[in-house]
């Protein structure tokens, strides 16, 4: 492993994040190590163009992970058909808008409805409903914009047949992947995800 982020949530209560950062910055000042360490915040699109940061905020955030699908959230936007089509749509939508911004350098667990509440029991029918060339087309515009997409230990046990598409689909785009991301733990900084994507039998 040669680079790591360490990213906090936000928002979250009384948290001011650029403090944050900056409590980090100084505590890693004097570690010896070869890593290349970037510090930032797990950031909320909760809507099509609705932010939680400011921008003025954002730019001062050395590494931007964003996440879509937040749903869980009391304060994330919902689309007015609540149907894992609606679901798929409104995220789509919400990274259209987001990638071509700037504020994103990559994004955490996409399209995955793991945090729909009502929706849990049938979650993996939000990614089914979304089309190659729709995935390929989003994932294009995040090439372009210089915007890498997140591999998940959990998103890929989760949604098995979704993450070896959504895998497969982006290694022929050619677009930058992150691994391990929005690890939560040491465990989950998983190195040997390629190898599960493309050589694991799907899981029953």
């Amino acid at each position: 492993m040669k680079s790591i982020a360490i990213v906090d949530h936000h928002p979250i209560p009384n948290q001011n994040i650029l403090k944050n950062i900056d409590t980090h910055r100084r505590e890693l000042a004097d570690l010896k190590t070869s890593l290349n360490i970037s510090l930032g915040a797990e950031l909320s699109a909760y809507d099509v163009g609705k932010y939680a940061d400011s921008l003025e905020v954002n730019r001062q955030i050395p590494y931007r992970l964003y996440s879509c699908n937040h749903y869980h959230q009391s304060f994330w936007k919902h689309p007015a058909k609540r149907t894992p089509r609606g679901y798929a749509s409104h995220m789509l939508a919400i990274l259209r808008e987001l990638i071509p911004t700037g504020r994103a350098d990559c994004i955490a667990h996409p399209f995955i409805g793991f945090y729909i509440p009502h929706l849990l029991p049938y979650s993996s029918e939000v990614t089914k409903s979304i089309t190659d060339d729709e995935l390929a087309e989003i994932m294009e515009l995040g090439k372009r914009f210089k915007v890498a997409w997140e591999i998940n230990a959990n998103t890929i046990f989760y949604d098995f047949t979704f993450a070896r598409r959504y895998w497969k689909i982006g290694t022929e785009i050619g677009v930058e992947f992150r691994f391990g991301t929005d690890a939560h733990q040491l465990r989950n900084l998983m190195n040997d995800a390629p190898y599960l994507l493309f050589n694991r039998e799907i899981p029953s």
